[in-house]
């Protein structure tokens, strides 16, 4: 099916993005770098917990945490801990990062229609399966699983063909795989207690962390 004959599908696509829409998800994520021979290098898991304006981003190299008061960052690697209230980035860079987006697929219709190919199949157990491959976007393929009956989504996969500073490809695909997709989880995933607290206008890292660097930016 030609790009010039997508704008059908967009009403199937907007069914599955409405019944999506959730304030609150959690996920589990994997993310390597596969090349043209199918091996994989620079591979990392990790998990994402999302309400709202606040979400929690977690693997074993870093945390991202961010709640309505603040924005954290714990680089396991160097060993740091950064911790930036948003209304002192908002004064001093004139950055706004409370936005929130409850719908999971964010690829836009526009994209779709002008550069996109979508496909249907069914999986084993009677899902849907969607596959949208793209050009001229930073996401070359996008696959998702749903769920025949809520339409809710069970896996989703992203790919992105990597190119060189000329734009010509490298044989490497990164891979970013979602799974294990669910809509509750408890809150207290997005409580800064476990990585800091507040004194006043003091902030102090908890045991686990009490040996990193600190490094502040407040109001």
């Amino acid at each position: 099916m030609s790009a010039s004959g997508q704008s059908h599908v967009i009403p199937f696509i907007n069914k599955i993005r409405e019944a999506n829409k959730h304030p609150r998800i959690c996920y589990n994520y994997k993310m390597y770098l596969r090349t043209a021979e199918g091996n994989v290098r620079d591979s990392i898991t990790g998990a994402l917990y999302k309400s709202g304006n606040m979400f929690l981003d977690s693997n074993r190299s870093m945390i991202t945490l961010k709640t309505n008061a603040s924005l954290c960052k714990v680089n396991r690697i160097d060993r740091t801990v950064s911790v930036y209230e948003l209304q002192a980035l908002k004064k001093q860079f004139k950055m706004d990062i409370n936005a929130s987006d409850e719908s999971i697929i964010s690829i836009p219709d526009s994209v779709i229609v002008s550069h996109g190919k979508m496909e249907t199949a069914r999986t084993a157990t009677g899902n849907y399966l969607v596959t949208i491959r793209l050009q001229q976007y930073a996401i070359t393929k996008a696959v998702f699983e749903i769920d025949e009956k809520t339409l809710l989504l069970v896996g989703m996969r992203f790919e992105r063909l990597e190119t060189d500073t000329w734009g010509t490809p490298t044989g490497y695909l990164t891979v970013y795989d979602i799974y294990n997709i669910r809509r509750q989880f408890n809150e207290r995933m997005l409580s800064t207690d476990r990585i800091y607290t507040k004194a006043g206008k003091e902030v102090v890292l908890s045991k686990n962390y009490s040996q990193y660097k600190l490094n502040t930016l407040t109001d």
